[in-house]
C-alpha cells in the first residue's frame, strides 16, 4: 500500500465537517516521505522508504504473537521432517489508507490492516507523519468474537452523521461461524456489528460501499457470503440492517460461495443500479478439485429480492480456441428484447470445449473502457504442489452479459483491433494464460497480468471506445450505458 503526498483538491466542493480544512493538510503534507506499507509472513507490517526501499517502520500485531509467532525461530519451521513445523500465515490480509477527519486532531491518515488467513484480528495505526506512525487500536476475536479470518480489503467510509467508519465482512471461521458485517469507528476501534442470518459455517466476504443519493456519505453497502447470498445492507448511519438481494445457486442448486467483493454501478441511461460479482472459493486443499460450477451474475437492485436465477437472462460460453497462439474463448451475442422484464443475466462458466471444469471467480470485476472486466481461475488439481493451473481474463456487456459490440483484445499485438484478433469471426470474450491470472492492471491502452508463476503478459486494449469515461462521485461509481 503506497501512501505519498494528499490530493489537494480531494474535498475542494465538499461541505461535510472538517471539509474546508483540508486543503491546508494536504499542503501541509505536500512534501511527505512516500512510504510502502505491506504485511509480511514473518509476523509483521513493514514499511518502506518508496525512494529508497530503507525500512522506515515495522509493527508486530499482538495476534501474530499470540498465534505462535516464536515458531519461526524454530530450526524445523517450514521443513518436511518428523516433529517438522508447517509454514504459516501471519500478516496476510489486505491493507486500506484513508485521510479522515477527527473533531479533536483535525486530518489524520489512518492504514487499517487486518490477520488475513494469519489470524482473527484487525488493526488500525496513524500513518500521518512516517517518521512518527501512532498505535490506535487492535480488535481480535477474543475481543470481538464475531471476527474471523477476515480476506477482503477494509474500507473506510464517511457516514452521513459525519462518522467514519471502517466495513469489513467478518470472514471465515468467526466463533458463531455466521456472516456479518462489522463497523469500526476509525479512531476508537469501537465496533457495530450487523447480522445476517443464523446460517453457519458461513462468514461474509468483503464489503463494497455505495452512496444511494449522491450526497457524499455513504449509505448503503453490499456484500457476499460463503453460502451464497448476496447481501444489501442499510442505514448505516441509524440503526443497520441487512437484507438479501439474491442467493447464487448453480445448475443443480447447490449454493455457489461470494468470496470476493462485488462491484457497483449505474446504468446512465436508464438509472438502474446494478451488482456485479463472480462465485467460487479457492481457501482450501479440497478447493483445489471441486469442479462444481460457477458463475458471473450482473444484477439490477430495485429494492427488492431476486427470487432465483429464473429471472435472469442465461449468456453461454460458445466458442473456445487459441488466436495468435493464446487460448481464447466467445460468450453469445445479445437477442433484441432478451433483457425486458429481467432483473439481470447470469454466465456458468464451463467450457465448450472440456465441459465442467471448476471455473471460478474469486477476485471483484472491474470496469475498463466500455466493458466488464472479470478474471477466472481453473485450478490443477493434479499437483498440490503447484495448484494456481490457469484461467482467463474476461471482458463483456455490463448490462446484457452478452460479448461486446467491438474487439476489446489486440490479441495479435499488432495495433489493430480487427478480424485477426477475433475466433471464428467472432469478437472474443476471454483471453487465457497457462498459470493463474491476478486482476489486471490497465495502464492507458494497455492491459498487463501478473500470473502465479511469476510471469507477466500484456495485451493492448481498445481504449478508443469510451467516449464517455467512467466518473466517480464520492464513493459512488458510475457507468456508462
Amino acid at each position: 500500500m503506497y501512501v505519498g503526498a494528499p490530493i489537494a483538491h480531494l474535498h475542494a466542493n465538499a461541505e461535510f465537517t472538517g471539509a474546508s480544512e483540508y486543503a491546508s493538510f494536504a499542503a501541509s503534507k505536500s512534501n511527505r516521505t512516500p512510504v510502502i506499507y505491506v504485511g509480511g509472513n514473518d509476523g509483521m507490517l513493514h514499511g518502506f522508504n518508496a525512494v529508497t526501499g530503507a525500512e522506515t517502520y515495522a509493527f508486530i500485531p499482538k495476534a501474530a504473537i499470540d498465534n505462535d509467532l516464536a515458531d519461526l525461530a524454530n530450526p524445523d519451521y517450514g521443513k518436511d521432517v518428523e516433529g517438522g513445523i508447517p509454514h504459516r500465515y501471519f500478516v496476510d490480509g489486505e491493507l486500506t489508507v484513508a485521510d479522515v477527519y477527527s473533531s479533536t486532531d483535525g486530518w489524520r491518515t489512518v492504514l487499517i490492516g487486518t490477520m488475513g488467513r494469519g489470524g482473527r484480528a484487525v488493526f488500525a495505526l496513524d500513518v500521518t507523519d512516517p517518521a512518527e506512525v501512532k498505535f490506535l487500536w487492535e480488535k481480535s476475536g477474543t475481543d470481538v468474537p464475531e471476527i474471523g479470518q477476515v480476506l477482503g480489503k477494509p474500507v473506510i467510509v464517511k457516514l452521513g452523521n459525519n462518522d467514519w467508519r471502517v466495513l469489513i465482512g467478518n470472514g471465515m471461521n468467526s466463533s458463531d461461524g455466521t456472516a456479518k458485517l462489522l463497523m469500526f469507528d476509525v479512531f476508537t476501534g469501537d465496533v457495530t456489528v450487523v447480522g445476517t442470518n443464523n446460517s453457519t459455517d458461513n462468514g461474509l466476504s468483503g464489503v463494497i460501499p455505495w452512496d444511494s443519493n449522491g450526497d457524499g456519505f455513504t449509505d448503503l453497502a453490499y456484500a457476499g457470503d460463503r453460502l451464497g447470498n448476496l447481501w444489501r445492507f442499510t442505514n448505516l448511519d441509524g440503526t443497520p440492517s441487512a437484507a438479501k438481494l439474491f442467493e447464487a445457486r448453480g445448475p443443480d442448486n447447490n449454493v455457489q460461495p461470494i468470496t470476493a467483493a462485488p462491484m457497483v454501478g449505474i446504468h446512465l441511461k436508464t438509472k438502474q443500479r446494478w451488482v456485479f460479482f463472480g462465485t467460487g472459493q479457492y481457501l482450501n486443499t479440497d478447493d483445489i478439485n471441486d469442479d462444481s460450477v460457477q458463475s458471473w451474475y450482473g444484477l439490477i437492485d430495485n429494492g427488492s429480492a431476486i427470487g432465483s436465477r429464473s429471472a435472469l437472462v442465461e449468456r453461454a460460453i460458445t466458442d473456445e480456441g487459441e488466436v495468435n497462439g493464446f487460448p481464447a474463448c466467445v460468450i453469445e451475442s445479445p437477442s433484441a428484447g432478451d433483457m425486458t422484464g429481467k432483473r439481470g443475466w447470469y454466465i456458468d462458466l464451463v467450457s465448450p470445449e472440456n465441459g465442467e471444469e471448476g471455473e471460478r471467480m474469486i477476485t471483484q470485476n472491474q470496469y475498463r473502457y466500455g466493458a466488464l472486466i472479470g478474471t477466472t481461475r481453473i485450478p490443477d488439481g493434479s499437483d498440490p504442489c503447484n495448484p494456481t493451473g490457469r484461467g482467463f481474463v474476461m471482458a463483456i456487456d455490463p448490462f446484457t452479459g452478452a460479448r461486446l459490440s467491438y474487439t476489446f483484445f489486440d490479441l495479435t499485438r499488432d495495433g489493430s483491433f480487427d478480424s485477426a484478433d477475433m475466433l471464428n469471426g467472432k469478437i472474443v470474450s476471454g483471453v487465457g494464460f497457462g498459470a493463474g491470472p491476478n486482476n489486471p492492471v490497465f495502464v492507458g491502452s494497455s492491459m498487463h497480468v501478473s500470473l502465479d508463476d511469476g510471469s507477466t503478459s500484456s495485451f493492448g486494449i481498445n481504449s478508443s471506445i469510451d467516449d464517455n469515461p467512467v466518473s466517480r462521485r464520492s464513493w459512488r461509481e458510475l457507468i456508462r450505458e
